[in-house]
């Protein structure tokens, strides 16, 4: 978010040598980037903080959800979404992710607690529509973290056929 563009970074030497492949979308600041290929398009979905150009200082990435969209992966040609911000809602508006299931595709969202925090909880949206002129969801299940360690937010989960990928943040006081 802090270089106000979305960038697509290229392994060199994986898991620990990047380097930038492109500048996708400029003038942006931008969190938890999903990007996947369904129905011949590239979907970008992000969490943008349009607040910025009225409140300069203050941040935040938690109230809506926003969607881009092209023919090409590496492209300069990014068309936002028609009904961006697709969300707006701090309960289920920050992305954590995707689980793809047979021919569903659930997107993941963070739940969003006091201050900065997040990841208490997270959200399955099952996605109903995705289109260049349409977007629509249904929440299908809401699940609290109540039971981790105090100082343990969930950040992330994919899943694609048997593969998971999560991840975590720990603040310590």
């Amino acid at each position: 978010s802090e270089s106000n563009q979305i960038n697509l970074y290229k392994a060199v030497k994986f898991p620990l040598t990047w380097k930038l492949e492109k500048v996708l979308i400029k003038n942006v600041s931008a969190v938890d980037i999903n990007i996947f290929n369904k129905n011949n398009y590239w979907w970008l979905f992000t969490n943008v903080d349009l607040s910025r150009t009225k409140y300069p200082n203050f941040k935040d990435h938690s109230q809506e959800l926003n969607i881009y969209y092209s023919t090409e992966l590496i492209s300069d040609s990014w068309t936002p979404h028609p009904e961006n911000p697709v969300v707006i809602n701090s309960e289920k508006a920050r992305g954590a992710g995707f689980l793809k299931d047979k021919n569903n595709l659930i997107r993941v969202s963070q739940k969003k607690g006091f201050g900065n925090q997040y990841g208490k909880g997270i959200s399955f949206n099952k996605i109903i529509k995705l289109s260049e002129s349409k977007y629509s969801e249904e929440n299908i299940e809401h699940m609290n973290f109540l039971n981790f360690p105090n100082d343990f937010y969930i950040h992330h989960i994919d899943k694609e056929e048997e593969l998971v990928v999560f991840d975590g943040r720990s603040i310590k006081n």
